[in-house]
């Protein structure tokens, strides 16, 4: 199920949303968990397990790591158990199951892998889960002490898609009962419908023109034209991306959560860093706390 399909917008919005305002606020996180899980479910309910194993996964591991804040043993097995299933499936994505028989798997193993693809979303979950856990390790955050809260936390289907890589602290006041007013949800409807008119008027429009020019044999492009595919294409992947991004802003903001900004006009930068300051800032700045600040660190 995407934002833009017809099933989502006339079926699922309307409904989960109805539900969502009219139920008791105690509720509201119930109702988000049974939302989310059906948003996911939808076409791959064969990851159900897979995602509610992560979810019990990273809980677990989160309590153990309060109480043992000073075992790194247990950070990084719970960081390794995360990277793991994030690179099966995207070995699994990318190349099939060739490797698997290069390897000399037996048949009857491969066969249970074969019409494997890529879960919806666990890229995103899985940035998420490793933030939680090492922000716990170093005493930023508290263990999450409800399940509930903490399967809302991962999987809340605003920002399953395409993120962004929202951090817990940053939506922890919002999970035990989310707060929504009249001004939350007029904003998120115009953040919502500002996104589905990025994507469908702009991104989806400049596609045909991008599609049909690539299909082109480079014999038969003039420079002109290719130039004009090349600037249609870099506007495509912006507008699609930040549509995405702008609806999913909008339905967390009419569910009472702020998820955070991921663009902010990365083609007016002005230097290639810059660029990536502005662009996917959840990414970006994701990989500067957990990955290049530390490296730094250890190399002073």
């Amino acid at each position: 199920m995407i934002f833009n399909s017809p099933l989502f917008l006339f079926l699922f919005v309307p409904f989960f949303f109805a539900i969502y305002y009219v139920a008791d606020k105690n509720l509201r996180r119930i109702i988000g968990v049974a939302g989310s899980f059906l948003f996911f479910s939808w076409g791959q309910s064969f990851y159900i397990p897979i995602i509610v194993g992560i979810i019990l996964w990273n809980f677990y591991f989160a309590h153990n790591l309060k109480k043992e804040r000073s075992n790194k043993y247990l950070l990084w097995v719970g960081i390794a158990g995360n990277l793991a299933l994030l690179a099966f499936f995207k070995i699994i994505s990318t190349y099939g199951i060739d490797w698997m028989l290069s390897a000399g798997m037996p048949q009857r193993i491969t066969d249970l892998f074969e019409r494997l693809g890529f879960p919806l979303g666990l890229s995103y979950i899985s940035f998420q889960t490793i933030s939680y856990l090492v922000d716990i390790y170093k005493k930023r955050i508290g263990a999450e002490t409800s399940l509930l809260n903490f399967a809302l936390y991962i999987m809340l289907f605003p920002k399953i898609l395409v993120g962004p890589i929202t951090r817990y602290k940053k939506v922890v006041g919002s999970l035990s009962t989310p707060q929504i007013n009249k001004d939350d949800i007029a904003n998120g409807i115009r953040r919502f419908l500002r996104g589905l008119a990025k994507k469908v008027l702009i991104a989806d429009i400049l596609a045909k023109l991008v599609n049909i020019t690539f299909k082109l044999g480079p014999e038969s492009i003039l420079p002109h034209i290719a130039w004009l595919a090349i600037i249609a294409y870099a506007l495509q992947i912006y507008f699609d991306f930040s549509g995405y991004t702008d609806m999913a802003l909008g339905l967390g903001m009419m569910m009472g959560f702020d998820l955070g900004e991921n663009f902010n006009f990365p083609y007016i930068s002005e230097s290639i860093g810059e660029f990536w300051r502005r662009w996917h800032i959840s990414l970006s700045v994701w990989f500067r706390d957990y990955v290049f600040y530390p490296l730094e660190r250890k190399r002073i």
